[in-house]
């Protein structure tokens, strides 16, 4: 029999469905031993925050319920915090409490510093090959782990769990590159049903098997079909089922009509489409019978891609993260007979052309030879315009007066190239000052490379990482911040920028020092630099916030304020520096 969680405080669901919605976690608000530092989730049941433990003086994560929670919900709560507790391993995210906060149920659990396999997907459109299977393999692990162990449950004994809630959203990548695999809410050992939820299908519909949907026994085939659907769509970019309709999505998956992945024109491994398409059989009998099975056969894919290991790739892409890759793609020319029609007409047009030119040559040839013979000139007639160009025969112990008309064409060419350059320049300088970034991209990008004058090549390099930084081209943006030494503070201001977008917070902290140490330090770059460096030092005391960090971000809040709000104190930026100082009681 279940035993719900009993609420210290006496009240019922329906007594805290009065509570206010908006009554919940502020930041520097206290919940346990611990302080909130920001809010960084916010489900349809939960909300998750990022706070500091005082006692521990670690980072960890609260998941705490909405106020006017349901039973259902407060069970599944319960139901994560167990069963997690009860699984200790590297890839499955540690529960390590749960308590109350003003009468509403939490868990403090760990905090896993990296993005979610959702957010990826959303920022990147595919992931390469070795990626997406380093993080299948490690879930692999994962459930092979959870799948094995024994755990008591409301006083009895369970094996062989089951998560049935795999998706990309509950899949998190730390920065050191492992992958963990978090929310057990409605994981079930896989031949009870511990926690009733009436008539409804739990979990991520695109997710679930068709089993799933039709109310059957489920196994760990059911986890296997998940992450087979979050295997195509790490490779493809696109959901298995991108259905929008509930109705629609269920009459496809319960018959399989999905687009099959080897037939997307990707270039990807036979072997490979195979194991996905096994993986998402509609019948449970097809599919893997074992996730240590599923394992195997990816790992053999795997070592035939490349010679590193799982681990050494997550953490690599992890520290430099150019995730996304240009579609594998093998297009095929929709009718070859046109083409090979077109070829023929170029190749006896080609093979005409050179006949044609063989023959001018050799006439050609004849002409010049035979006159310039003749006393110290020879003229030369071109065919097409029957034009004669005489050109004196020169002494080699004497110079021309005048430059040669094919040095004057040298000049005029490098002048005409001059003042392209200089064009290329200016229409740069034109669509950053219009804010059009992608042109301004574009253009400085060309006069960074062809301009001749080392402070225009400096003054494009700057706005161009700036034009970068606006368009959130991170990847190109670092790679002038890397490459690029320009000892300028609004080039340092920039490097500031990217490394705090990044998180890089040290090095954002050494980019903000550099630049106010160069001069001249332009006001419009003082007032950015100053805001830069209070948020990069909130940021720092949000990753660690101990005593130190946090007076670090007092003074820099405080510096801001005297330097850039005197006269214009209800600006955006001067009413946060204002919040920021009223909520930590500075």
């Amino acid at each position: 029999m279940n035993t719900p969680l009993t609420d210290p405080s006496g009240k019922t669901p329906s007594d805290l469905s009065l509570l206010s919605r908006e009554h919940m976690l502020q930041s520097a608000d206290r919940i346990g031993h611990c302080r909130v530092i920001e809010l960084i989730a916010a489900g349809g049941m939960a909300n998750v925050y990022k706070v500091w433990h005082e006692q521990l003086e670690v980072v960890r994560a609260i998941k705490i319920l909405k106020p006017g929670y349901t039973e259902e919900s407060k069970g599944r709560l319960e139901m994560e915090a167990k069963i997690s507790a009860n699984l200790r391993h590297p890839n499955i995210v540690d529960i390590y409490y749960m308590g109350y906060w003003n009468t509403i149920p939490y868990i403090e659990m760990e905090f896993v510093d990296g993005p979610s396999l959702k957010d990826l997907l959303e920022s990147n459109t595919i992931l390469s090959i070795p990626l997406a299977i380093s993080v299948a393999h490690m879930l692999c692990i994962a459930l092979r782990f959870a799948y094995n162990q024994d755990m008591t449950l409301y006083g009895k004994v369970y094996d062989r769990l089951i998560h049935r809630d795999l998706k990309p959203a509950n899949i998190l990548i730390s920065t050191k590159g492992i992958v963990k695999l978090a929310d057990f809410g409605i994981a079930r050992p896989s031949e009870v049903s511990i926690h009733t939820v009436g008539s409804k299908i739990m979990g991520t519909f695109a997710y679930l098997s068709p089993e799933q949907l039709s109310g059957e026994k489920l196994d760990q085939r059911s986890d296997i079909y998940a992450l087979g659907a979050v295997l195509y769509e790490m490779i493809s970019g696109v959901k298995t089922f991108p259905q929008k309709l509930l109705v629609d999505l269920v009459q496809k998956k319960s018959k399989g009509y999905y687009k099959p992945i080897g037939s997307m024109g990707l270039t990807i491994p036979h072997s490979l489409a195979s194991i996905i398409e096994k993986c998402l059989q509609t019948d449970k009998t097809k599919r893997y019978s074992d996730i240590a099975d599923l394992d195997d056969a990816l790992m053999a894919v795997f070592k035939r891609q490349t010679h590193r290991d799982c681990e050494d790739i997550l953490a690599s892409f992890q520290s430099e993260p150019n995730l996304s890759e240009a579609p594998r793609s093998t297009p095929k020319p929709p009718n070859s007979k046109p083409l090979i029609a077109v070829a023929s007409s170029l190749l006896i047009l080609i093979v005409a052309l050179i006949f044609f030119i063989s023959i001018q040559s050799k006439d050609t040839s004849k002409k010049f030879k035979k006159e310039i013979a003749h006393d110290g000139t020879f003229t030369l007639s071109l065919p097409d315009t029957q034009k004669a160009i005489q050109t004196k025969k020169i002494d080699s112990t004497t110079r021309p007066e005048k430059p040669s008309r094919a040095h004057l064409q040298v000049e005029n060419r490098q002048s005409s190239r001059t003042e392209v350059n200089s064009s290329v320049f200016q229409k740069g300088l034109d669509a950053f000052k219009a804010d059009n970034y992608p042109d301004a991209v574009s253009y400085l990008s060309q006069a960074s490379l062809k301009e001749s004058d080392p402070k225009k090549v400096a003054t494009a390099k700057t706005l161009l990482l700036e034009s970068l930084l606006q368009t959130k081209d991170y990847n190109r943006a670092s790679e002038i911040a890397e490459k690029e030494v320009i000892e300028s503070a609004h080039f340092y201001l920039l490097k500031g920028e990217l490394y705090y977008q990044q998180r890089k917070t040290a090095d954002a902290i050494s980019a903000i020092s550099k630049a106010l140490t160069l001069e001249p330090v332009e006001e419009v770059h003082l007032s950015r630099l100053h805001l830069l460096k209070a948020r990069t030092s909130e940021q720092a005391y949000k990753n660690k916030p101990n005593s130190v960090n946090l007076k670090r971000m007092s003074d820099d809040w405080k510096t801001y304020i005297n330097c850039c709000c005197q006269n214009n104190s209800q600006s955006r930026t001067c009413l946060e520096a204002q919040e920021v100082i009223s909520r930590f009681s500075f």
